[in-house]
């Protein structure tokens, strides 16, 4: 079910749904006894044991899941800022037939602000979320009974029960600023520290053991679109950066990304980019890991329908790697729309040899 709520000519608007799932994955599996239903689970609709037309409706087996999923998302608009949230939850053994890379056993929690300037041309943004597993430790402690002489002694014990060998806490925080003013090159800055933490249990010494990371990715952009002639030109640069640091110091690793690309668009149908980079990385323990790639790709558009390009790339390093990768689109009569792929990576370095030879052909169409 789906909840939306409207008001004040948009100044806030609540987006809410909830769906309810039960999975049987195994029909020939035994059906599971009415009496072996923890009792507090039924009591919540203020019965004792599993309703009789539950039982006849859903049959449920040992191989089977109930499960629930909801999310909202809140948005205030004040000041000529826009406030937002989100809630989700996503149980653990919920299961979506329709989107079956959804990820179960998941509660995420966020909060963040936009706001823009000067007829949209500066813009500002923050964030956070975090996200943690539900099936989280459970403790449970019982006392044994010492007699010392005359005394008798109670002493604490404690035992680490889960229903999985781990579980892991993220978080993350978002800052970007944008600067577009018309006529002039633009500007995207974006700043992304996270943490995450996760707890492994080995359930032969019943001992909890945490890990954490720590990182925080840069990340600036810069380009400028202009007319010369008949000719249009996209020049842009790109630099990101990214350390890392975790309680074990042989996690520890920093890496940096710069390229280029410059594009060219031609009055006839033909247009035209390039683009090259470094990056450099080192790791704990390991060798510097430094790449040089570049590619260039040539488009045509043919009878004004037939859309043709041509990808030429290469990375070089420790490792080469060549791709080669050649797409067309067009028009099946009136029926529908095609498009065909072709793609080469011929790889080579010290972990081995191979080439990556993909056919790719697609129908589609759309009313």
């Amino acid at each position: 079910m789906e909840f939306n709520l409207d008001l004040a000519e948009g100044a806030f608007r609540l987006e809410s749904e909830v769906a309810g799932c039960e999975v049987t994955r195994d029909n020939r599996a035994n059906l599971v006894p009415n009496d072996t239903i923890p009792k507090w689970l039924w009591s919540l609709v203020g019965s004792e044991t599993i309703p009789g037309w539950v039982m006849r409706t859903f049959k449920p087996r040992y191989t089977s899941s109930f499960d629930f999923a909801f999310k909202m998302k809140p948005v205030v608009k004040m000041y000529d800022a826009r406030l937002y949230g989100k809630l989700d939850y996503v149980g653990p053994g919920f299961k979506s037939l329709g989107a079956p890379g959804l990820r179960n056993d998941n509660f995420a929690l966020g909060a963040g602000i936009e706001r823009s300037f000067f007829d949209n041309a500066v813009s500002l943004s923050a964030s956070y979320s975090s996200e943690n597993d539900n099936l989280l430790r459970q403790k449970v402690s019982w006392v044994d009974t010492i007699v010392v002489g005359p005394d008798t002694d109670y002493v604490p014990h404690a035992r680490v029960l889960t229903l999985k060998s781990s579980t892991t806490r993220f978080e993350n925080w978002e800052a970007n600023l944008g600067v577009t003013f018309p006529n002039l090159p633009y500007l995207q800055v974006g700043y992304y520290p996270y943490t995450q933490a996760t707890d492994e249990l080995d359930s032969l010494a019943n001992v909890v053991s945490t890990s954490s990371t720590m990182g925080n990715v840069v990340s600036v952009s810069a380009g400028h679109s202009f007319q010369a002639g008949k000719v249009s030109h996209s020049p842009s640069v790109t630099v990101s950066y990214n350390d890392v640091k975790g309680t074990d110091s042989t996690a520890n690793s920093t890496s940096w990304d710069a390229g280029a690309n410059y594009g060219l668009g031609f009055e006839s149908p033909l247009s035209f980019s390039a683009g090259a980079g470094y990056s450099r990385s080192v790791a704990t323990g390991t060798d510097p890991d430094t790449r040089v790639y570049a590619d260039v790709t040539p488009s045509y558009t043919f009878f004004e329908k037939w859309s043709n390009s041509l990808t030429l790339g290469g990375t070089f390093g420790s490792a080469t790697r060549i791709d080669l990768r050649y797409s067309s689109s067009f028009p099946v009569w009136k029926i529908c729309d095609g498009r065909v792929g072709i793609s080469d990576a011929i790889y080579s370095g010290d972990d081995g040899k191979y080439n990556d030879l993909r056919v790719t052909a697609e129908l589609s169409r759309s009313w």
